[in-house]
This record gives C-alpha cells, sequence and structure tokens, in this order.
C-alpha cells in the first residue's frame, strides 16, 4: 500500500510539473513577476560584443544580445514581435486621411480584412515616422527600427518621451536606446554605466506591467 501511495504521489508530481519539465533548458527563464537582474554586453547586427569605449562603437541590436540566453525566434512571433507565425488575430493599425475622413486598417500579418503595409505604398521610413513610436520595431519589409525589447521589457527608466521625440525627429535607429538610456542624444554610449567588460547591469521583467502597455495602449497625449 505504501509503494502505490508513493508511486500516486510521484506521478502527481511529475504531472503538475510536466509543463517545467518539457521547455527546453537551452533557453532561461525564471517565470516570476519580480525583476530579474542581467549583467549583460551588448552586440552588433553580427552578434559580436561592442566595446562601449572604442572610437565610433556600433549600435547594438537587441535581438543579437539577447539571443544567447532567449528564444528570440519564438518571441519574434508574438504580437509585439516582426517575425514568426501570423497567429491569432490582433490589432490593426490604421492609416488615416484627415481630408477624406477615411481610416484604413493595415498590419504586416496576414490577417483577415486588413490592407498590407505595401498595399498603401508605405515604405519602412514612412512606417516608422508614422507608426514607429508606438511600434516595438523588428518588422522586417515594414519598419527600418530593429526590435526594442526594452520598451515592453525594462523595468524601470525607459523614457517614452524620448523616444518620441527622437522618432518625431527621424532618429529611427537610436531612438530605443535614447529612451532605454543606453547612449545620449548625440548617439554615444553613457560609459559610466558600462564595466570595465563592456557590461551593462538592467532589472528586466517577462511584463513591466500597465505603466510599460499604456504609452502605446492609450488615447492620452504623452507629448
Amino acid at each position: 500500500m505504501n509503494r502505490f501511495l508513493f508511486c500516486l504521489s510521484l506521478m502527481a508530481f511529475l504531472s503538475g510539473n510536466l509543463p517545467l519539465l518539457s521547455q527546453d533548458s537551452t533557453w532561461k527563464r525564471t517565470d516570476s513577476d519580480g525583476p530579474y537582474f542581467h549583467s549583460i554586453q551588448l552586440r552588433d547586427s553580427s552578434g559580436r560584443v561592442i566595446d562601449p569605449s572604442a572610437p565610433d562603437p556600433a549600435l547594438p541590436d537587441l535581438s543579437a544580445t539577447c539571443a544567447p540566453c532567449h528564444d528570440v525566434v519564438a518571441a519574434s512571433g508574438g504580437l509585439h514581435g516582426g517575425g514568426g507565425p501570423d497567429g491569432k488575430a490582433g490589432e490593426p493599425w490604421f492609416l488615416m486621411d484627415a481630408r477624406s475622413a477615411t481610416g484604413l486598417p493595415m498590419h504586416h500579418r496576414s490577417w483577415p480584412a486588413l490592407f498590407k503595409p505595401v498595399d498603401l505604398v508605405t515604405d519602412g521610413a514612412s512606417w516608422s515616422e508614422t507608426f514607429g513610436r508606438h511600434d516595438a520595431g523588428g518588422n522586417a519589409g515594414t519598419t527600418i527600427a530593429g526590435s526594442d525589447c526594452l520598451v515592453c521589457h525594462l523595468a524601470e527608466g525607459y523614457d517614452f518621451a524620448k523616444r518620441i521625440e527622437h522618432f518625431d525627429a527621424g532618429d529611427f535607429s537610436t531612438a530605443p536606446f535614447i529612451a532605454a538610456g543606453l547612449i545620449d542624444g548625440e548617439g554615444n554610449y553613457d560609459t559610466p554605466r558600462f564595466d570595465s567588460d563592456g557590461r551593462i547591469n538592467l532589472d528586466l521583467l517577462a511584463d513591466a506591467g500597465p505603466d510599460a502597455c499604456l504609452p502605446c495602449h492609450t488615447v492620452r497625449n504623452l507629448e
């Protein structure tokens, strides 16, 4: 009887923890609601580690920076990502024309009843100028801005007003990093934030909560 109860308890434990056991151990995750301390080296689009103190260092690529620890391919398939499968339909973008009082719903994903940006002659620069301040980036062929993981996952310190300012000024490639405090308005790295190995400390959240969502999902004037 004792052996039977032991086996039954073991089966219950394993079945209750099956999602954890089935996770790919290649990727790091905590499944915690609290901030997770990251001490990381930034990488460029080729995956090379950036030396922020070097003359004319490359801009960071957040997909390449996160890739050593996180499944960025899977993450890119989310509603805020730029790649991966189209999945369940979400909210479209609306291209508005005040003169004709027309609003055309569009999205780069193949969701029903929506226009594609290319159908409306919206190139990457035009898209970034119109929608960039509210777009997490990385939508290949739609925007010229790279993926901005920090706009959703940086626990605190992301300056959305600076993001708006620099997107409106056409600084599409640097705006996310200026907003996150990684570089200044002149495009220079904030070197005091980096240690001798070029690492920077960031508190990141799996879900940064309403404060991270509201700047994009609100009707408030944030300027």
